[in-house]
């Protein structure tokens, strides 16, 4: 099987030349005042031929140079992880994919929660709506609820959002729209912890994060590692959230949709387990049909606010004939999957070119465009510095559309494909 090692790009198939654009381009874009610092790495076969790192850690005059070796927010890249380890429990049959929620979270009990699946967290096709709902588990919060005793291995954080998120109602129908809402990863991962009799942090690292060598991965912000963490505290992560102090202190909470912090070749080791099916080192984490599950379109036919049709597989995006209009123009092959996260990280696997990249970035200002940039990076910088053995037409990248800087970065990010030689 396929571990991610060194090499030269022509050890990987592909082209030096192009290799050191993208370099180019990540120095420049990293250069620009909304971003803090950047890691770029693309691996193809296994061999990792971009690996590299610029900025700073944060925006203090003493602050440390970024390396190859800091950390970075996965943010809601976590919500892969997380569907990874849901499938570990499906394999062994401790966990029904088509089973109502409520079977294993009794507590969940509000008018129109019996017909939410696990699929649908998986999905985000529960019916909980993305904006709404976390506004209204912060109100209820704040106005106080009655809360039951918390669980050893339960963060009381997590406990208090539970038990407010138990006491509402979908926004619609579970199984008839897709809404992109980290509340299904949080209830996801309290069904972790509870069919596994171990905290959630407890369990990504003993089946995970062990076998994948991931070693500087935490859950949850952590002081030992505080100081080469890429982020600027003093901004929110989204316009209106918390900052500061406030900020550092939500970030220390262990939430399965977001909070894993670690290096960006640690994420890639993951993507690589994907791409291989399942196993990497040596190691079987997932069986074949659970990546397949993981990767291909589960909801047909089930549209979203951005687009007819959603395309998510259980944990991440599926790249298809039809994109999302932010990703029109994209060059990222048919069949690739792909996540990305707030903060500016996004990464994605290419299973018919054997490409795993990963753009991990802190967005000083406006989300989409770190997340644009790293999608740029996946269409425009791979995709042109692959050397295809047939003589197939390769299509130029597009420019950025004025609607959202994402599109141009995801975009851009697939050109690798044009170093393949």
């Amino acid at each position: 099987m396929t571990v991610l090692r060194e090499g030269t790009p022509e050890q990987a198939g592909m082209r030096s030349k192009q290799i050191a654009l993208i370099r180019q381009r990540g120095a420049e874009w990293a250069a620009q005042d909304n971003t803090l610092g950047l890691v770029l790495l693309a691996a193809r076969h296994g061999v990792i031929c971009l690996h590299e790192a610029w900025g700073q850690t944060n925006r203090k005059p003493d602050a440390r140079p970024v390396t190859t070796d800091s950390y970075f927010f996965f943010d809601s890249n976590a919500k892969v992880i997380a569907a990874a380890a849901a499938m570990m429990l499906v394999e062994e049959g401790r966990l029904g994919l088509t089973r109502p929620v409520n079977f294993y979270v009794p507590e969940l009990s509000a008018p129109g929660t019996d017909e939410i699946l696990v699929q649908h967290l998986l999905t985000h096709t529960s019916g909980y709506d993305g904006d709404e709902t976390g506004a209204q588990i912060a109100a209820l919060l704040q106005e106080g609820i009655d809360l039951p005793s918390c669980p050893r291995d339960l963060h009381p954080a997590l406990h208090a959002s539970l038990h407010a998120l138990y006491q509402l109602k979908p926004h619609t129908a579970p199984g008839t729209e897709m809404s992109y809402a980290s509340e299904n990863y949080l209830v996801l991962g309290e069904i972790i912890r509870r069919i596994s009799g171990m905290s959630y942090g407890d369990f990504i690292e003993q089946r995970i994060f062990r076998p994948l060598e991931m070693r500087n991965a935490r859950l949850g912000l952590d002081a030992s590692f505080e100081e080469d963490a890429v982020w600027d505290f003093s901004l929110p992560v989204m316009e209106g959230g918390p900052e500061g102090d406030e900020l550092r202190q939500r970030m220390r909470v262990p939430n399965p949709a977001w909070a894993i912090w670690g290096q960006a070749r640690e994420y890639a080791a993951f993507a690589q387990m994907l791409l291989n099916e399942g196993c990497y080192g040596g190691a079987r984490l997932l069986h074949p049909a659970s990546v397949a599950h993981m990767t291909r379109n589960q909801i047909p036919g089930i549209g979203t606010n951005l687009h007819d049709e959603a395309r998510w597989g259980y944990g991440t995006s599926v790249i298809d004939t039809e994109r999302w209009r932010w990703f029109h123009g994209s060059l990222v092959t048919n069949g690739s999957f792909t996540h990305g996260g707030a903060g500016g990280t996004v990464f994605w696997v290419d299973p018919i070119l054997d490409l795993v990249g990963v753009y991990f970035s802190h967005c000083m200002t406006a989300t989409l465009n770190c997340v644009g940039m790293a999608i740029f990076f996946r269409t425009w910088s791979l995709r042109p510095w692959l050397d295809f053995d047939q003589n197939r037409p390769v299509l130029a990248a597009r420019r950025a559309n004025s609607f959202a800087l994402a599109s141009v970065c995801f975009g851009h990010f697939g050109t690798i494909q044009f170093s393949i030689t």
